[in-house]
């Protein structure tokens, strides 16, 4: 390691759900890291992992708050329901883990979601011409007030409450106008007013200028991992418009929530799911959908730490076979030095041979990156597949690469060659352990 410190980033590199979080835990085990920042999202996104078996899911704090003696922050590009994260700090500490001021930041610039917010986006997800697929937890809500220069940022939450009761109060007030509309029962604005601040300060001790954090962190020579909420395919720019999130999600946001240079940034990790998993878009625009039927077959039971049903919203998410040109776009696009492959235990469900869509067809055309226009060109193109056999032995107790199946080699190998990176960590099962170090010879 450099006098100087490093930022190491794990990015998504499909629509989510790619176990993100697990690779974090991985990562952390190394004890090479001092900080965890998450740079995007907020409680829209759920991440799960376990401790001694018993499952854990976090949406607002980062993975780190698991380790002792690790800093996780929450950086200023984030968005922050003040308190939903009260809640999620009681539920930490229900289980036994430490949250204070050495293991928590929030930087002061990151936006807040507001009452309003939230019963906006409920409103437009009952609504089938505005309706996006969200979690409707507030997020686009709170991206067009920041975009508009009216949002309220967390500082606020120290400062006196004056305008932040004002901009409160006119959010549920224009909430209310669009559930009168709906034909839905309107809210007393202000109790949920009063209900809400006096909650919401309950973060004030967490809050600071992320930025210096970082700064000090890394002149002091100290490793910092990035982690965010979700992942590159639903990136606002880069993404399947409109079914993407409201904020940059690759390396360039980590850069501009944390406040650092490009020059900082060290390992960019590509988080891989085998078997592609989507909640909230379109069928038409997941150009390798399974059979709806097949998908029933292997999704999954609920309760089920890797069940293919949304943690935050139960939702049951639609499954793909991989699409390595997506892969692909979002490994350039990110820089990425390694490939984290999860769920090669799932492979073999699909039955006695697996697809990989190696490009796609479009028309006359061969396209070997995604299309970067909106998802109505996504709609058009047709997946050229490889096809491999799969294999009928359980892998999750396999700790050596060669110890695998020949298929199942022969299938990270296949994969590896298509994306032309590394693969270095290959999740085998869902719990902490069931993973393979493939180190890069």
């Amino acid at each position: 390691m450099s006098e100087f410190g490093q930022v190491d980033v794990v990015i998504g590199t499909q629509r989510g759900d790619e176990a993100k979080a697990r690779w974090i835990v991985e990562l952390l085990e190394t004890g090479q890291y001092g900080y965890v920042a998450r740079f995007n999202g907020a409680d829209n996104a759920g991440h799960t992992s376990d401790i001694g078996g018993a499952e854990i899911n976090l949406h607002q704090v980062p993975m780190g708050i698991l380790f002792p003696g690790v800093m996780n922050l929450i950086t200023k590009a984030s968005f922050v329901n003040p308190t939903s994260l009260v809640d999620e700090i009681g539920y930490l500490r229900s289980r036994d883990l430490k949250v204070d001021d050495d293991s928590l930041a929030i930087s002061h610039a990151a936006h807040l979601i507001l009452p309003g917010h939230v019963l906006l986006d409920q409103v437009s997800e009952s609504d089938d011409a505005k309706k996006q697929g969200s979690t409707a937890k507030g997020i686009r809500y709170v991206a067009r007030d920041k975009s508009e220069r009216t949002g309220v940022r967390v500082e606020e939450l120290l400062n006196d409450s004056d305008r932040i009761e004002e901009a409160v109060i006119r959010g549920l007030e224009e909430a209310n106008r669009a559930l009168k509309a709906a034909g839905r029962q309107e809210v007393d604005v202000t109790e949920i007013w009063s209900t809400w601040y006096k909650k919401a300060r309950g973060i004030g001790r967490f809050i600071t200028d992320t930025s210096v954090l970082v700064r000090e962190a890394l002149i002091e020579g100290d490793r910092i991992l990035a982690e965010g909420a979700q992942s590159f395919g639903l990136d606002i720019d880069h993404g399947t418009y409109p079914y993407v999130t409201s904020s940059n999600t690759g390396v360039a946001a980590v850069q501009n929530s944390l406040g650092i240079g490009p020059k900082v940034i060290g390992n960019v990790y590509g988080a891989v799911k085998a078997i592609k998993s989507s909640v909230g878009a379109p069928h038409s625009v997941l150009p390798t959908i399974m059979d709806s039927e097949l998908q029933d077959e292997i999704r999954g039971e609920s309760g089920k730490i890797d069940t293919e049903k949304g943690k935050l919203t139960d939702r049951e998410r639609d499954l793909c076979e991989l699409d390595v040109t997506e892969v692909r776009t979002s490994i350039e696009a990110n820089g990425v030095d390694e490939v984290f492959l999860a769920k090669l235990d799932w492979v073999p469900k699909v039955g006695p041979t697996t697809r990989i869509a190696e490009s796609y067809a479009d028309g006359k055309r061969t396209l070997e990156y995604s299309p970067s226009d909106s998802a109505d060109r996504l709609r058009r193109v047709a997946p050229n597949y490889i096809e491999l056999p799969t294999w009928d032995k359980p892998i999750s107790h396999i700790r050596k690469f060669e110890d695998l199946p020949l298929n199942a080699q022969i299938y990270v190998i296949t994969v590896e060659v298509l994306l032309d990176k590394p693969i270095t960590r290959i999740g085998v099962g869902p719990y902490r352990g069931q993973m393979i170090e493939r180190p890069i010879s």
